[in-house]
C-alpha cells in the first residue's frame, strides 16, 4: 500500500557503467535523468499540466476557426435537441386531444344508442297499430277495399321515324331496306 502513494520516477541509467561504448542514451540525456531523479528524490509530488505550462510561460492559443466550428456545432446540438423536445411536445398535446375526442365520441355513442333504444320503445309496430285503432278508429285493410291494377296488356315497341325530307334519303331507305 505505501508503495501506490509513491510517484517516483526510476532512473536505471545509475545501474550503467560510462565507460561501454554501446550506451545508446546521450550524455545530456543522462544528466537530466539523474537531476530529474534527484529532484524526484526531494519533492515527491507530482506535477500537473498546469503547473508545467506555468512553469514554460506559455499559454495555450485557441484557432479561431476551431473555437467558431466548436461553437456552430454546438449550437446545431442544442437545436436539434430543442427540435426533438417540441416534437415531443406536440406529439403528446395531440395524443391528448385524441384521447379527449376518443372519450367524447364513446359518450355520443351511448347517447346515440339510448335515445334509439327510447325511441324503438316508444314507436314500435305493435304500439302503432294501437295507437291507430285505438284513438283515430282506423282498421286493417280488408280484401274487399283492396283494388288491384293490371299493367300487363302485353308488350309493345313503337318505332319512331322522321321523315325523309329530299328524295336521294328515300331511295337509300328504299336500297337499304331491300338488303336487310
Amino acid at each position: 500500500m505505501a508503495f501506490e502513494e509513491r510517484n517516483l520516477a526510476y532512473d536505471l541509467s545509475l545501474f550503467e557503467d560510462d565507460d561501454k561504448q554501446y550506451t545508446t542514451v546521450p550524455q545530456s540525456t543522462r544528466e537530466k535523468t539523474k537531476s530529474g531523479a534527484n529532484a524526484a528524490k526531494k519533492k515527491p509530488s507530482a506535477e500537473t499540466a498546469e503547473d508545467r505550462n506555468a512553469e514554460k510561460g506559455q499559454r495555450k492559443k485557441y484557432s479561431p476557426l476551431k473555437v467558431l466550428s466548436s461553437v456552430v456545432a454546438g449550437l446545431f446540438v442544442v437545436g436539434a435537441l430543442a427540435t426533438i423536445i417540441m416534437g415531443q411536445a406536440q406529439l403528446t398535446e395531440l395524443n391528448r386531444s385524441i384521447e379527449k375526442k376518443t372519450e367524447e365520441l364513446k359518450q355520443k355513442q351511448s347517447q346515440y344508442t339510448q335515445l334509439d333504444m327510447n325511441v324503438r320503445s316508444r314507436y314500435s309496430t305493435a304500439i302503432v297499430e294501437e295507437y291507430a285503432k285505438d284513438e283515430l278508429g282506423m282498421s286493417k285493410a280488408t280484401n274487399y277495399q283492396k283494388e288491384f291494377v293490371n299493367l300487363s296488356d302485353g308488350d309493345k315497341a313503337e318505332v319512331l321515324t322522321e321523315e325523309s325530307q329530299n328524295i336521294f334519303s328515300t331511295i337509300v331507305d328504299a336500297v337499304t331496306g331491300i338488303w336487310s
